[in-house]
């Protein structure tokens, strides 16, 4: 009996298994070498879309061991690190202020932009970047200085890209206590 719901209503998987399970094993070797109390990972197909894992675990003290817990990756309002990342890359090459092959010198490892550090997660040898690199390595100091060198004059066009992507509205999942995404009004001191 379908009690009144069509059957088309109802929700279907697309997480693979396979990779849900290699993807939990892999995001608990990374929390113990962190020593995370939590961590959550969606791997997304990108040509479809699809959700194909999702994991979110934290830290249980007493079984000395991660195990799942809260929806992290959902109902967490934290900085997008990648996504980021991601974000910025698309801006600017919609903006045609750079190409994948321009290069960024990122040689003294940390930059101050209005008060606030930026610094990448490891030490890279080099002193240049190309734009494809710098993504490939997520160098938080390469997109610092793309979006400084390109948006500082105008940082609203920068954030009004960002709104194109719909970086500043929620999923709007149902039922999650989601919560709505916070872009800076270029006005604003945070």
């Amino acid at each position: 009996m379908s009690c009144g719901r069509h059957k088309n209503l109802d929700p279907k998987s697309t997480i693979d298994s396979t990779l849900q399970a290699a993807t939990e094993q892999k995001l608990k070797e990374y929390m113990m070498m962190c020593d995370a109390d939590w961590a959550c990972v969606v791997l997304m197909q990108a040509d479809s879309g699809q959700i194909r894992a999702l994991v979110n675990l934290s830290r249980d003290t007493a079984a000395n061991s991660y195990s799942g817990a809260y929806n992290y990756a959902v109902t967490e309002l934290i900085e997008p690190g990648q996504l980021f990342t991601l974000a910025t890359i698309m801006a600017c090459l919609e903006d045609k202020v750079i190409s994948l092959k321009d290069s960024i010198n990122i040689e003294k490892g940390t930059e101050i932009f209005d008060g606030k550090t930026v610094a990448d997660a490891q030490n890279l040898e080099k002193n240049f970047l190309t734009v494809q690199d710098a993504f490939i390595v997520s160098s938080n100091i390469a997109f610092a200085r793309i979006v400084n060198a390109y948006y500082k004059n105008n940082p609203g066009k920068f954030i009004d890209r960002l709104k194109s992507f719909r970086l500043d509205k929620s999923l709007g999942i149902d039922d999650l206590n989601e919560p709505v995404p916070y872009l800076p009004d270029v006005n604003s001191s945070s």
